[in-house]
């Protein structure tokens, strides 16, 4: 009896183990099953990633290169090639400026002849619109004329292009005040071993048309006059002035110096396109600084401005000029006026009169420009 029941325990633990090794079987394939259940929800994510990525990956390259077409209309290709956006735009632009050229010289031609100035004081004249070049008016402008201090427009340009700083100071000499004195030329009011710059010197040119600041130009730059007369026929002559010749830089009379309208309208319209010159032809008053010769400074005007009741002519302005006379040049003026929006140069020369009289040249010039203003307005 014993005997069975040790045998019946002994089953009972055979099958306990049993159970339990299935159990744990069980329990493995469970975690198995687990795991390759985790396994394959990782591969789909993945897969799903990877589909999205790639989509958007291909949506971005489609629009770079959408947006790099459109960059590439807008600002042109590397190779400096403009855009259809920019060509379309440069060329309206040059179409709005050609259509605006030509309707100025439409208007140009519209004034032909309703200019007169053969009634003038001044028996020599050209008009001449700045922007094109173009003669408005004229009489007698390619005969040969004395300059008077109208010569004092090359002296200052040649000055300017030999100057390296204007703003430097420099000593008048006193070499040459005996002379000048002695032709009574007119001075600017430095005096000999003065300390000033050049600058005021250039002022000291075109204002009151000293001559005294020409000297000094052309000993500091030529070592002479005689040397820098040389410089002022060489660019004359660069300038196309063939019917000019020059003896001094002053523009005191002397039978060899020479030009014509035409080509003092060259010189300006030259001269006009340097911007410091043009700053000081425009000026109407200019005062120097203290020196070793005036303590307390000095103030010159404009030969020009100061002989006019009023700057003012139809539709705008006489902005700049420089007056000239010697009993054989009579009165002479190189004059700029802007008017409606417009630059416009005047050369007269050989008006009656002196500095005593009445300023014919400047009753001319407004004369000019009046005629000019209202036919332009009309």
């Amino acid at each position: 009896m014993q005997k069975r029941d040790d045998y019946m325990d002994r089953q009972v633990e055979r099958i306990i183990r049993q159970r339990n090794r299935l159990m744990k079987k069980c329990r493995a394939l469970k975690m198995y099953g687990l795991i390759v259940t985790l396994l394959l929800i990782i591969a789909i994510a993945v897969i799903v990633v990877m589909a999205v990525t790639g989509g958007r990956k291909d949506s971005n390259q489609a629009n770079d290169q959408s947006q790099s077409a459109v960059i590439s209309e807008n600002i042109g290709d590397h190779n400096g090639k403009p855009s259809q956006v920019q060509a379309e735009t440069q060329t309206e632009t040059e179409n709005e400026s050609q259509r605006m050229a030509r309707l100025y010289e439409e208007q140009l031609d519209a004034l032909a002849g309703k200019i007169d100035v053969s009634g003038l004081n001044s028996p020599y004249v050209l008009l001449t619109d700045v922007e094109t070049g173009r003669t408005l008016a004229e009489n007698q402008s390619t005969a040969s004329i004395y300059p008077a201090s109208l010569t004092k427009i090359m002296t200052a340009v040649v000055a300017i292009e030999n100057t390296a700083d204007l703003n430097a100071a420099v000593t008048v000499p006193g070499d040459f005040y005996d002379e000048l004195y002695a032709q009574n030329a007119s001075m600017a009011g430095f005096l000999p071993g003065e300390q000033t710059t050049y600058m005021d010197l250039l002022y000291g040119i075109l204002l009151p048309s000293g001559a005294d600041s020409c000297m000094t130009f052309a000993y500091e730059i030529a070592g002479s006059e005689a040397a820098f007369v040389d410089l002022m026929n060489q660019k004359a002559a660069s300038l196309g002035m063939d019917n000019t010749h020059f003896v001094n830089a002053t523009g005191l009379h002397d039978p060899q110096h020479y030009t014509t309208a035409s080509d003092l309208t060259k010189l300006l319209l030259y001269a006009l396109k340097n911007e410091t010159f043009r700053e000081v032809f425009e000026s109407s008053r200019h005062t120097v600084g203290p020196t070793n010769m005036h303590a307390e400074g000095f103030t010159f005007q404009s030969s020009m401005f100061s002989a006019m009741n009023s700057d003012q002519v139809s539709g705008g302005n006489i902005v700049g000029g420089k007056t000239g006379y010697t009993g054989e040049a009579g009165l002479c003026l190189a004059s700029l006026a802007h008017i409606d929006d417009h630059d416009y140069i005047l050369i007269t020369t050989g008006a009656p009169g002196d500095h005593s009289t009445e300023p014919f040249h400047i009753i001319d010039a407004q004369n000019v420009y009046n005629q000019l203003g209202t036919a332009i307005e009309e």
